[in-house]
């Protein structure tokens, strides 16, 4: 195992064991996080009833030593983690990582060479993600001739529709990336509509020549690469934070009815886990 942490103030590698630096003796919190489980309990019936699982915060526990012997190494890595920074652990070719800050870093009595420490972070948000966003183009070309054909018929239609594959364990919040070269008239709006569990979109604007508009759920935010906040654009009756992509595989579409000009959207999202053993 190979565990990094890395902020603007530098970076802390340690390792499994058996190699110069830092090395990972134990480390606790990187399975299933803790749940808050609301329940009810009824007179006569057997066990209980849930309400409510909410995933709460995570918090991973590293006991590890270093070769320290003017203890210049300790004063960095106190340095490091004073600051929030991101945990990317390799196992098995596999890397995952997460956004913590440290809580308690707590030096041992040194053992010959040897310092042995405890350092505890705590991650906001329980859930591991992948190292790079994926990113997918709604966007695909049906083919249109299934006989001989004769000049003068449609060949293929471009259709702004795709698959995709959330290999996480959990439900993710994409952005979505609209743009157009020429520029697009949209008179009854871009809705962007997710066709396996119904969750859908929908902007009230054109888009500009040139123009890429950025639709983050995440973090609630709709803006434009040449006109600023366009939240306002978001229709009356559209609630942006009920979009998301379900584990699985998600049919996106975007809907223009009525649109002059083309348009490209990109979708990209990251890949969220219970855990980080492999």
């Amino acid at each position: 195992m190979k565990l990094i942490y890395e902020n603007e103030r530098g970076k802390i590698v340690m390792n499994g064991g058996g190699s110069k630096g830092f090395n990972i003796t134990q480390i606790r919190g990187i399975s299933l996080p803790e749940c808050d489980v609301e329940a009810v309990r009824y007179p006569y019936m057997a066990g209980q009833v849930v309400t409510r699982v909410t995933p709460m915060e995570r918090t991973i526990t590293i006991s590890a030593d270093v070769r320290d012997d003017n203890k210049k190494e300790l004063s960095r890595a106190m340095n490091v983690f004073s600051a929030p920074g991101t945990i990317s652990i390799t196992s098995c070719g596999k890397t995952k990582k997460i956004n913590v800050r440290c809580v308690n870093f707590e030096p041992n009595k040194s053992k010959g060479a040897y310092i042995p420490f405890t350092v505890q972070f705590c991650a906001d948000c329980p859930y591991f993600e992948d190292i790079y966003d994926t990113a997918v183009y709604i966007a695909k070309r049906e083919g249109k001739l299934a006989s001989a054909f004769v000049l003068g018929c449609v060949f293929s239609v471009r259709v702004l529709k795709n698959l995709v594959i959330n290999y996480g364990d959990v439900s993710v919040e994409p952005v979505f990336e609209i743009s157009s070269v020429d520029g697009a008239v949209c008179p009854q709006g871009i809705c962007i509509k997710n066709n396996k569990n119904g969750n859908e979109i929908l902007l009230n604007t054109d888009v500009l020549a040139g123009e890429t508009i950025t639709v983050d759920i995440k973090n609630r935010k709709i803006k434009s690469n040449k006109r600023g906040n366009l939240i306002s654009c978001l229709a009356q009756d559209t609630a942006i934070s009920r979009f998301s992509i379900d584990v699985g595989v998600s049919e996106i579409e975007i809907l223009t009815p009525e649109i002059s000009g083309k348009l490209s959207v990109k979708c990209r999202y990251n890949n969220s886990y219970m855990s980080a053993v492999v």
